[in-house]
């Protein structure tokens, strides 16, 4: 991918609560239902869903996969086929955008090496910071190491994630943030 393209996509993936560039790469058509995004982390096999918004479908417009012979919903993988061939696109797509997201990091002088997971990081730092408690963090990246799963049990609607979603795009994005400020006035007002 381009610098563009690069920026585009790590965007995406923390709209998308920092989902791995790899479930990025292998996100099917059809798991999309009704404006929800329902797809199956490859590194734990469990079910994440997460609400599209606005600000989301923009970034997955200018990228969708046109190709009606392909299921994927991005242009990532390019050319479907067995899946080494397949394997080999998204390892060979992965190496060029962690390439372009360190050529950003030292555009803008971060002074920190952007790579695909940071945004899934910074998805987590942002919300910690922002008072969310851990275990709706740990619940909305999908965290399946034993630790984490028993010291947070209790399980959240997706409801909740969307709300927690909505509350981390509104930090980056205005469009995101003025939805949040109508979303908080319409809570303050129930509360009357």
């Amino acid at each position: 991918p381009s610098l563009g393209v690069a920026r585009d996509l790590f965007i995406l993936s923390y709209y998308l609560r920092g989902i791995p560039f790899i479930d990025l790469a292998y996100l099917r058509k059809t798991d999309i239902q009704d404006n929800v995004l329902c797809y199956r982390r490859s590194k734990t096999g469990r079910m994440l869903t997460i609400t599209l918004e606005p600000w989301m479908w923009e970034i997955i417009e200018r990228y969708l996969c046109d190709d009606s012979g392909s299921p994927y919903l991005l242009r990532i993988i390019r050319q479907p086929g067995s899946i080494p061939e397949e394997r080999k696109q998204y390892e060979s797509a992965l190496r060029l955008y962690n390439k372009h997201l360190y050529r950003l990091s030292e555009r803008l002088g971060l002074g920190v090496r952007l790579t695909s997971y940071v945004a899934r990081h910074t998805w987590a730092t942002l919300a910690y910071n922002e008072d969310i408690p851990v275990s709706k963090i740990s619940a909305g990246l999908s965290h399946a190491s034993e630790e984490i799963t028993h010291t947070y049990l209790r399980s959240f609607s997706d409801e909740q994630l969307a709300v927690v979603n909505l509350q981390m795009a509104a930090l980056v994005n205005p469009m995101a943030a003025k939805e949040w400020k109508r979303k908080e006035r319409g809570k303050v007002n129930r509360n009357d």
